[in-house]
């Protein structure tokens, strides 16, 4: 099967912010086509804002890696699909390792945590955890899947589902840090958020430090330090969220109950 895709200059803003992306198409749709179906759908949108305040940026520049406006590009789902299976294989294998391969010595922005028995390291290939961890783009209007070009990226909104772990939030955000178009399913992990506020079973979560769900505002700011912005309080559900920046480049979220400890974990690397 091949899909062909106009590269355009940015996707329309989607019905309900659920996913963002820029310069990824369907198999067989032109520019506009695109733009009317995301309109109408729980779709995809351009990711425009610089990382200012870490919380979004652009990627304007990731488009000049890519191919000029109006020039067509095909790439067959067979060929992704093998490459799934070699290349991408090959990329989880690098970017996760044991849980024994120890975190000590490992700072945040290493940007690496392990989860149930192995060590990611972000951006790692969405090969290495999509096995357990997996969702649908039909949920997102795309039946015929979805393409990014070198450098695109979709921003931490795709919502991973685990039948092991039911009640677990997990999101993540896609981009393509390789040279070639490629289907969003065969590119790597960028943005990495889980919260287990809700549930009764979630995986081992570990990051540098030895910090782990449970631990205390004590033990988190005694492994990184104080936050470089005064955290969010919820008095009233009785947590607080503690941001971590680094030179607009990596960016750590750590939400904190007074009854539980740590919650919820969201990383973020900019780098690429």
């Amino acid at each position: 099967m091949i899909i062909k895709r106009l590269v355009p200059t940015v996707c329309a803003l989607a019905l309900g912010v659920v996913l963002t992306a820029c310069g990824g198409k369907t198999s067989g749709e032109s520019a506009s086509s695109i733009e009317n179906s995301v309109g109408s759908s729980a779709g995809i949108t351009a990711e425009s804002e610089k990382a200012a305040t870490v919380s979004t940026e652009t990627v304007a520049e990731a488009s000049a890696a890519g191919t000029e406006s109006g020039e067509e590009t095909t790439v067959s789902t067979e060929t992704g699909a093998e490459a799934a299976g070699a290349e991408g294989a090959s990329e989880a294998a690098e970017q996760t390792g044991d849980a024994g391969a120890d975190l000590d010595g490992k700072k945040w922005q290493d940007m690496a945590f392990s989860m149930d028995g192995k060590v990611y390291q972000i951006p790692f290939a969405y090969a290495g955890i999509k096995d357990q961890w997996t969702f649908n783009l039909s949920d997102y209007g795309y039946d015929k899947g979805y393409v990014l070009n070198p450098g695109d990226k979709v921003t931490g909104t795709i919502q991973m589902k685990n039948s092991k772990y039911s009640a677990v939030r997990c999101m993540v955000g896609f981009m393509n840090t390789g040279k070639e178009v490629k289907d969003i399913l065969d590119t790597d992990i960028w943005s990495f958020t889980m919260d287990i506020s809700s549930a009764d079973q979630y995986p081992e979560v570990e990051l540098p430090g030895g910090i782990t769900w449970g631990s205390t505002e004590d033990d988190i700011i005694k492994a990184y330090g104080k936050p470089d912005e005064d955290p969010y309080v919820s008095k009233e559900l009785g947590y607080s969220v503690y941001n971590w920046f680094d030179h607009f480049t990596y960016k750590m979220k750590l939400t904190v109950y007074k009854d539980g400890g740590l919650k919820g974990i969201m990383l973020e690397n900019y780098e690429k």
